[in-house]
């Protein structure tokens, strides 16, 4: 399958060495990486039970100047005060999911007892939601970028994703300016670094899932020293290629599909066949008059698998209603959910615009629009 984020990568390289090759320093007041650590955090009450708060980082790293970016930090306190034992920084995945709204849902995402005794705390990632976001395209834009199929297997269809993925990053270019090439992973760590000398603690308590893994990874790598508890769950190994990565999820994407199916009386891999065959050809319009493309009914699908509770009820309610009366609407709610659209078009994240971008940072993207082409056979079952 020829993918969004592999085309994207080509082009946000070659914007990158442009913008580069432009910048020029201009240097109104600098500051220093001591200054940078020795910030105070200003915590103000939100949301009932939460503080937050800002703190700033250098753009670049390997040029402090005067240029920054302000991050937004979210956290609720131990409820045990007295018993205080340190804080844990929180982080969910994506690239480009907030980890100040995952620290707001603490109660959920820890047990009791850590609950009591650990502040938890999340930061935004530089561009991402409240963190100076990033946001490259229109809701509409986003909509014809998200409903683009990607099953490519003819060259006009792939003129089609190179096209739109070419406009995506020209678009990020653009709103990011300057700061196109400062939005890695790699240097979200450093940030980290720096958020935990503001939180005075000698050693960084994490709870990393999914991309969240790789964070603490690269965190680990850099500042080995300053490490204390750390869970990373569904890790995401570092040396693997982009590639490796998307056949082992594809993978498990397929062995829970199959899982799906078993538990199933009323449908089976056949009538998941025949939707995505239609989806490509004559998709389904909701009475609004939306087109359920296919990959909008692959993100529904997928989305679903990941809770075997109620991920699973609510997708086999949508395929019963896509199957037995050709109406979409439950297939578009879920891919809505996911993409984090309302029903009335606007998506309240920009995690698609800020995943792209971090996603081509992280993982170096050489090959040719005909390489990645010919990859789609990897992704086929035998």
């Amino acid at each position: 399958m020829l993918q969004r984020k592999k085309v994207l990568a080509l082009f946000l390289v070659v914007v990158l060495v442009v913008i580069g090759s432009l910048i020029k320093q201009t240097n109104l007041r600098s500051w220093t990486l001591k200054e940078f650590n020795s910030q105070e955090l200003r915590w103000q009450d939100c949301y009932g039970d939460f503080q937050c708060s800002t703190f700033k980082v250098p753009v670049d790293y390997e040029n402090i100047d005067n240029k920054t970016f302000t991050l937004s930090v979210l956290r609720h306190r131990a409820v045990d005060q007295e018993n205080r034992l340190g804080a844990i920084l929180v982080n969910p995945g994506g690239p480009g999911g907030s980890a100040t709204d995952y620290a707001y849902n603490a109660d959920l995402i820890v047990s009791k007892a850590i609950y009591e005794r650990f502040d938890i705390v999340g930061f935004d990632p530089r561009g991402v939601n409240t963190s100076e976001p990033i946001r490259c395209l229109t809701n509409s834009e986003e909509d014809k970028y998200l409903e683009t199929d990607v099953s490519a297997d003819e060259s006009k269809q792939i003129a089609e994703i190179v096209a739109i993925s070419k406009e995506f990053a020209g678009k990020c270019a653009k709103v990011a300016g300057k700061k196109l090439g400062h939005y890695s992973t790699f240097e979200a760590a450093k940030d980290m670094e720096i958020l935990r000398n503001l939180l005075n603690e000698k050693r960084l308590n994490y709870l990393g899932k999914s991309y969240g893994t790789y964070l603490g990874t690269l965190y680990a790598a850099l500042y080995p020293k300053s490490v204390g508890r750390m869970v990373l769950d569904g890790a995401v190994a570092p040396s693997v290629s982009l590639l490796d990565q998307e056949l082992a999820q594809a993978i498990g994407f397929d062995s829970a599909l199959e899982n799906y199916l078993v538990t199933n009386k009323k449908i089976d891999i056949e009538d998941i066949k025949k939707l995505l065959a239609r989806s490509l050809t004559n998709p389904m319009k909701s009475k609004k008059g939306r087109v359920a493309t296919q990959s909008l009914v692959i993100t529904a699908i997928a989305q679903s698998l990941y809770d075997p509770e109620s991920g699973w009820k609510e997708l086999t309610k949508a395929l019963d209603l896509a199957l037995e009366k050709e109406d979409p609407t439950g297939i578009l709610a879920l891919a809505d959910s996911y993409n984090n659209r309302d029903s009335s078009g606007n998506y309240y994240s920009n995690q698609t615009d800020v995943s792209a971008m971090i996603s081509c940072l992280d993982w170096r993207e050489d090959r040719t629009i005909s390489e990645i082409a010919a990859d789609r056979e990897k992704f086929k079952r035998t």
